[in-house]
């Protein structure tokens, strides 16, 4: 297959504590707004195959920590739970259960789409009241217009009309394409996607999602107003409770229309529903009228739902705490401030962040926990010059680990008014003066510095201990000369999982084209904590951590980053399962791993163990027994390898 088009990278991650979840904004730092609980990981859309990690890694994307013990199921322990067993991720969760979401930063406008033919649906549909600015409205209430700029064309039509002050409208997206089954909900600025092949976000399928867009319109001008619809696939749009569009089918990028008879600076209810089938997937809104040339209807002139605001829930902390390094990758201790009152500092050139630090090449690590002030969205946004990460519950929120002039970066938290959530913050400076802030703003509270009352010294979430040697020799492959695990053809002792055959085949006896690989066996984690694991992949891909499922994107597609994420325990053994199927053309399949101690990287054959295999170390826990199948048929030979540079048993399919 051709290379998918670039995704970002997003993680929903259900916490143990209470509901959170990050959407980090788009690449020219405006501000995406992020929803409620994901699903196990689906289908991304970035072309390529390199393997290569930055440091720091980036973040992928999916499933949330489950129950079992450890995070997410409301927090409480399962039976025979506890921190020993490895803790498991699971898939699904209902709005407001929890998670994070987490978003590398692609601005994804629509574009261009396939013709499809056009379908005209609804009709006319009168709304509004008496014409004119600021027009009666059906429900008596009178909506005075934003600004109106007086001055008319010949056909009588303001030369701006009514300027909204609008956020955008609400989307809720689900992981079925029945409108059930919420994911997360997020402030779309406008409907105007074109993903491709690609899922929305990481924590949706490509294929069979749907989503429902709410809020208000509001016309620039009076008359009548047509609205466009360009999906792939079903649409429905109301207007004012009227629908004047119902295309709930199948079908290519397809565009619909239906009209209203408007008044300018007036608010009319809006609901637009989608959903996706399978392959391409589009979904845009627009209009126009006599005045108001065709357009994909702008963020000024769309409402979210108006937020609720209860009263503030004020902290008593006292700060976090600061690390101060002599070096910029957070090494070279040498200073500790107990308690950071805020995290709103500028260093001039020359001037030093501590006494016993140089005034450049520096790198500043603050931990602990910010506790909410209300309940909804919260948008964090961190001010930088040099290169920054921030953390939040061990879920990479927001990543700018690059030299740079100061920028702006954001991301927005799901919140319990009175929680806390931990924290982490990374800053490097490597030359002249220095400037980092954390600030947060919400529906219910103007922006500012986040403030002392609100953060704590206390930090629970992962520690960075040395994780020792480990003398894993990877996971055992079973190579299928069929799309569905049957008619076995090859076994691969002990491998990693970074493969990039393009149009070749993966050993002598499979074919190029249509054939699986099921590798398993037991990993050893370094750390304890959330730990993301990242897919490139392409065709079909699934993976399981200690039997749940975290990634799940098995439709064919082309080369495509999915993420979930499983809490690891540091020297625990957890069972391990990766499934993959090529169809046609080019075949990739890389397994990644990421945490707050560690950039991402190839999962490496050190921590890798296939069935039956006793490793030496003698640090691993008591455990271990039980997570290696001892009746397992492969002989390791280490001295035996494919063409491919691959090890191999020996060990043939019937």
């Amino acid at each position: 297959m051709t290379s998918g088009r670039r995704l970002a990278a997003l993680v929903a991650i259900a916490l143990a504590s209470s509901a959170c979840e990050i959407v980090v904004g788009t690449g020219d730092r405006k501000l995406a707004v992020g929803g409620a609980i994901g699903s196990a990981g689906n289908a991304g859309g970035r072309p390529g195959s390199d393997a290569t990690s930055a440091t720091g890694g980036r973040m992928g994307a999916g499933g949330g920590l489950g129950s079992g013990g450890h995070l997410g199921g409301g927090g409480a322990p399962a039976t025979g739970g506890g921190a020993g067993s490895g803790g498991v991720t699971a898939s699904g969760g209902a709005s407001g259960a929890g998670g994070v979401i987490l978003d590398g930063g692609v601005t994804r406008t629509g574009g261009a789409t396939s013709a499809g033919g056009t379908t005209s649906a609804g009709g006319t549909t009168q709304l509004g009241g008496t014409t004119g600015q600021g027009g009666t409205r059906t429900d008596g209430a009178v909506d005075a217009p934003s600004v109106t700029d007086a001055a008319t064309d010949p056909a009588g039509c303001a030369a701006v009309g009514v300027l909204g002050t609008g956020n955008g409208l609400q989307g809720e997206y689900f992981n079925t394409s029945s409108l059930t089954g919420l994911v997360f909900s997020r402030i779309d600025a406008t409907v105007n996607y074109d993903w491709g092949s690609s899922a929305p976000e990481l924590a949706l399928p490509a294929d069979g999602f749907s989503v429902r867009w709410t809020g208000q319109v509001q016309p620039r001008f009076s008359g009548r107003y047509t609205f466009y619809t360009n999906t792939d696939d079903g649409v429905r749009l109301w207007i004012n409770g009227s629908q004047i569009i119902n295309d709930w089918n199948d079908h290519m990028a397809t565009e619909n229309s239906g009209v209203a008879d408007l008044v300018a600076g007036q608010k009319y209810d809006l609901k637009m529903e989608y959903y996706e089938a399978a392959q391409l997937a589009t979904a845009q809104l627009s209009w126009s009228s006599t005045c108001q040339a065709r357009e994909i209807i702008p963020q000024s002139q769309l409402y979210s739902p108006s937020a609720v605001c209860t009263a503030a829930d004020d902290g008593t902390g006292t700060g976090l705490v600061g690390q101060y390094f002599d070096n910029q990758d957070l090494t070279a201790l040498r200073a500790t401030h107990n308690t950071d009152p805020t995290v709103s500092f500028v260093w001039a050139d020359g001037a030093s962040p501590d006494p016993a630090i140089a005034p450049s090449s520096y790198s500043v690590l603050w931990t602990g926990q910010v506790q909410a002030r209300y309940d909804g969205f919260t948008t964090l946004y961190l001010v930088s010059s040099g290169g920054a990460r921030l953390f939040i519950n061990d879920a990479l929120a927001i990543d700018d680990w690059t030299a740079h002039t100061s920028i702006e970066d954001v991301a927005t938290i799901a919140t319990t008014a009175g929680q806390t959530y931990d924290l982490r913050l990374e800053y490097f400076e490597q030359s002249g003066g220095g400037q980092v802030q954390l600030l947060w703003s919400g529906a219910c509270q103007a922006k500012e510095i986040v403030p002392q009352a609100q953060l704590y010294p206390t930090f629970t979430g992962m520690v960075c201990d040395d994780p020792g040697v480990s003398t894993g020799i990877g996971l055992r492959g079973d190579y299928y000369d069929n799309p569905d695990f049957t008619n076995l053809a090859a076994t691969h002792a002990a491998e990693t999982i970074n493969f990039d055959w393009g149009l070749g085949a993966p050993d002598p006896k499979v074919g190029a084209d249509t054939f699986s690989v099921r590798w398993t066996g037991s990993l050893l984690a370094r750390y304890t904590g959330g730990t993301t694991f990242r897919t490139w992949s392409d065709d079909s891909v699934r993976l399981w951590i200690d039997g749940q499922l975290i990634i799940d994107n098995w439709p064919n597609h082309q080369a495509a980053e999915n993420a979930g994420l499983a809490y690891l325990v540091a020297g625990h053994l957890h069972d391990i399962k990766l499934e993959f199927h090529e169809n046609l053309e080019n075949a990739l399949i890389k397994l990644l791993w990421f945490s707050p101690c560690q950039p991402e990287e190839i999962i490496p054959a050190s921590q890798l163990f296939p069935p039956g295999y006793v490793p030496p170390d003698a640090g691993i826990d008591a455990g271990i027994d039980a997570n290696l199948d001892s009746s397992a048929d492969v002989t390791i030979d280490a001295n035996v390898e494919t063409e491919a540079g691959e090890l191999d048993s020996g060990v043939d399919g019937p």
